[in-house]
């Protein structure tokens, strides 16, 4: 069932032009800001979109331009997890070989316990908040490693959206998934 409904929201997000990408990106970077959501956060962790994920540019220049500690993962490749490292601007950025911009090791390290904040992507979300990813199971190594008061908002669009996911022992439920239309928050 995961993967049918991966497939599904993938293809979907996959067939939308890039003007409405970048629309609705835009969107959801004026609800971060109108809905005060990264204004006390210092160390927010986000993402570099990929493959018409909500794009994060913006998102990271605007963190950047409010004084915060912007940090990005790099997966590695030797542990199967995300390692972190803070960024100064987009110069820090190469381009692995899958074409994903991610941080130069040279950058500082940064442990998940000094995170205030994660915007995380993913694939499909559901309105009790739980996310569904890849299938790398990246996320669900990195959020028993964070801080309890550290909230994990996603950025979705809404047809990334579902009813119900199945959900696992292991999975969490994100504080709140914010999409171009609404600001869905978890009950827990």
């Amino acid at each position: 069932m995961k993967s049918a409904i991966r497939k599904e929201i993938l293809n979907k997000r996959k067939q939308m032009p890039q003007e409405e990408v970048d629309a609705k990106s835009e969107q959801i970077l004026n609800q971060l800001i109108s809905l005060n959501l990264v204004e006390n956060p210092q160390v927010i962790l986000c993402y570099m979109d990929f493959r018409n994920e909500v794009k994060t540019d913006a998102i990271i220049e605007y963190l950047l331009e409010q004084d915060k500690v912007v940090v990005l993962p790099k997966v590695n490749t030797e542990t199967n997890t995300l390692d972190l490292y803070q960024i100064e601007g987009f110069k820090d950025l190469v381009t692995s070989a899958m074409g994903i911009r991610e941080p130069n090791e040279d950058l500082p390290q940064i442990l998940p316990s000094d995170i205030d904040l994660i915007l995380a992507p993913g694939v499909a979300f559901d309105h009790n908040c739980y996310r569904m990813g890849y299938g790398g199971g990246f996320y669900d190594k990195l959020l028993p490693q964070i801080r309890p008061d550290c909230n994990v908002i996603a950025l979705a669009f809404d047809l990334q959206i579902v009813s119900e996911l199945p959900i696992e022992g292991h999975d969490q439920p994100m504080s709140a998934i914010l999409t171009e239309s609404q600001c869905i928050k978890s009950m827990k």
